[in-house]
C-alpha cells in the first residue's frame, strides 16, 4: 500500500468574481513524494512498531516523487524519536534504547526543489525484553537490592541486573518478590507486574509494569493511614490477580491497596496476634473476607472476618474459635494457603516436629464460619531442618519444597514424599529459593530455582536453572548469574 504524504504549501489566491478569463494558465507540476514498505495506516494506532528493548530497528522506506521518481538526490532526511533526532539518513538502522512505553516518532523528508517539507508520524513502542520471563530479586555484599530479568524468549538471552527503577533505589534489604496478572480483554491478552519488598528504601514495596519496568505505584511509611511506632515489613503476601495486597509489620497485618496501607487489621483482638516475621497465610482468593495466620504469641490459628463479602480493611472479629487445635501441639508452623478443594473453600496448613511434615486441613462454611482442622498425614522427610521455604500448586494438590540441591513434593492428602528432580552436581550451592511460572497456558508447568553459593570464589555466587515438568527435564541452566537470592518469579 502506498501513502502520498501531502506538504503544507503556501499558496496565493488571486480574488475576482468578476475578473475577465485571459486564459492563462500555468500547468507546471509539482513533486509530490510518496512513501511505501512501512505501516501505512490512516490512523496512529494503525503505525505502530512493536519492539523489544535492546534490540535493533530497520527502516527501509521506499520513497518516490512524482517527477523525481526513485532520485533522491534533492531530498533530505530526518528520524525524530521524542524529540531527539536519531538520524539523518533515508534509512533508519538503530538500537532500541530510547527507553520503554509508547515513543512518539517522525519520518521528516525536505525536497530542496520545492523546500516543501513532508511528514510520516508513527509510534515506537519499546517493552521490556523480559516482559516474558523470570525475575529474581537478590541481595549483594552491601544488603543493596538487585533484581534480574531474564527473558523467556530466548534461552540466550543474558540477566540483566538493575539496583534502581526509572531512577528510584529499590532499596536495601530485600524481604520478597511478588508478581501479578493484568489481564486484558482475553485469557490469552496479559501483562506482569511485579512487586519489589525491601525494609530499607523510599519505597519500600514498589509496584513495576515489566513492560516498561517503569514503577506504577510506590509504598512506605508515609502510605500509612495510621503509621507504625517502627516501620519493619518482614512479610509481603501478594494477591495473584487482585489489585490489593498484604504486608506484615511488627507481626501485625496491613492490607496495601491504591496507594495506601490500612491501618492494623483486626486491631481489636482480644488476644492482640503476633503473626511474627512470615505467620502471614497466603491468599488467593479475589474476595478476601477471611485472613488467616499462624499467631505465635497465642500458638494456634487466627481467622479475621471482614464486615462484608469484599476484600476491605474492616476485619471485626475472629471465627477460629469453634476449632480444635490442640492437635497442632508440639508443632512448628512452616506455611498456610488458603485452597479450594473438593467443592470448598479450606485452608491447607504444613507443619513440622522433629523429622516429621504433617499436613493439616481446615475446612470452611463457604466464607461465614470454620467447620474443623484435621491433621490429614504425615510423613518422615530426612534433614528437615534444611527445607526451603515450599510452595503450594494449587492445581495440583501438592506441596512443594527443596533440600539441599534437590526439590521434592508431597500430597496434601497423603504426604507421600517424591523427588521431583536433583540438579547437576556443579559444585553451584544449594536451592536457595524456587517457584513457578504463571500465566497463560503453560502456567504451573515450570519450576526456576536459584541455587546460591557463599564460599564460591566467583563475583556472582547465585545461579539459575529451569525444570519443565512436562519433559521431566533441565530446560535451562546458568552458573553464576546472579547474587545471594531473596525470591524468584515467573511471568510467562
Amino acid at each position: 500500500m502506498k501513502l502520498l504524504i501531502y506538504a503544507l504549501i503556501a499558496v496565493s489566491l488571486l480574488a475576482g468574481s468578476c475578473s475577465r478569463d485571459l486564459g492563462n494558465y500555468d500547468y507546471t507540476q509539482t513533486n509530490k513524494i510518496s512513501i511505501d514498505s512501512m505501516l501505512m495506516g490512516e490512523h496512529n494506532s494503525q503505525r505502530i512498531y512493536r519492539v523489544v528493548h535492546g534490540d535493533s530497528i530497520h527502516f527501509k522506506p521506499m520513497v518516490t516523487g512524482t517527477l523525481s521518481q526513485a532520485d533522491t538526490s534533492r531530498l533530505r532526511f530526518a528520524w525524530v524519536i521524542e524529540n531527539d533526532t536519531i538520524a539523518r539518513t533515508k534509512e533508519l538502522h538503530t538500537v532500541a534504547d530510547m527507553g520503554y512505553g509508547k515513543l512518539v516518532g517522525y519520518y521528516f523528508i525536505r525536497d530542496l526543489s520545492t523546500d516543501a517539507l513532508y511528514t510520516y508520524n508513527f509510534t515506537l513502542e519499546i517493552s521490556n525484553d523480559a516482559s516474558r520471563g523470570t525475575y529474581i530479586l537478590t541481595e549483594d555484599d552491601s544488603h543493596n537490592a538487585v533484581l534480574y530479568t531474564h527473558s523467556a524468549l530466548s534461552v540466550n538471552n543474558q540477566f540483566k541486573e538493575a539496583t534502581m527503577v526509572a531512577d528510584r533505589p529499590i532499596g536495601k534489604y530485600p524481604i520478597d518478590l511478588g508478581l501479578r496478572i493484568n489481564y486484558g480483554n482475553s485469557s490469552t491478552n496479559y501483562t506482569f507486574t511485579i512487586m519489589t519488598a525491601t525494609k530499607e528504601s523510599d519505597a519500600n514495596v514498589m509496584e513495576i509494569f515489566v513492560n516498561d519496568m517503569r514503577p506504577t505505584l510506590l509504598y512506605n511509611r508515609s502510605s500509612f493511614i495510621e503509621p507504625p511506632a517502627a516501620f519493619n515489613i518482614t512479610q509481603y503476601v501478594r494477591m495473584a490477580t487482585a489489585s490489593h495486597n498484604y504486608i506484615l509489620v511488627n507481626g501485625k497485618a496491613h492490607m496495601m491497596n491504591k496507594g495506601v496501607i490500612s491501618s492494623v487489621l483486626y486491631p481489636g483482638d482480644p488476644l492482640n496476634y503476633d503473626f511474627g516475621e512470615t505467620g502471614l497465610f497466603t491468599s488467593r482468593s479475589l474476595y478476601s473476607r477471611l485472613l488467616a495466620g499462624w499467631d505465635y504469641r497465642n500458638k494456634k490459628v487466627r481467622i479475621f472476618m471482614t464486615a462484608n463479602a469484599a476484600a476491605n480493611d474492616s476485619y471485626i472479629s475472629n471465627i477460629e474459635g469453634p476449632l480444635d487445635q490442640s492437635i497442632t501441639a508440639g508443632y512448628t508452623f512452616i506455611r498456610g494457603f488458603e485452597h479450594y478443594l473438593n467443592g470448598a473453600y479450606c485452608y491447607v496448613m504444613l507443619m513440622k516436629k522433629d523429622d516429621k511434615l504433617a499436613s493439616f486441613l481446615i475446612t470452611l462454611n463457604g466464607y461465614q464460619a470454620v467447620n474443623s482442622i484435621t491433621k490429614i498425614a504425615e510423613t518422615t522427610v530426612p534433614d528437615l531442618d534444611k527445607m526451603v521455604y515450599p510452595y503450594f500448586n494449587f492445581t495440583s494438590n501438592f506441596w512443594y519444597f527443596a533440600i539441599g540441591r534437590s526439590v521434592y513434593r508431597t500430597t496434601v492428602m497423603g504426604m507421600e514424599l517424591q523427588k521431583v528432580f536433583t540438579l547437576p552436581d556443579d559444585q553451584s550451592g544449594d536451592i536457595a529459593v524456587f517457584g513457578f511460572n504463571e500465566g497463560g497456558t503453560v502456567s504451573l508447568q515450570n519450576i526456576g530455582v536459584v541455587t546460591y553459593d557463599p564460599n564460591s570464589s566467583k563475583a556472582m555466587k547465585g545461579s539459575f536453572y529451569l525444570f519443565n515438568i512436562n519433559s521431566n527435564s533441565i530446560t535451562e541452566s546458568h552458573l553464576n548469574v546472579v547474587q545471594k537470592p531473596v525470591g524468584i518469579q515467573m511471568g510467562f
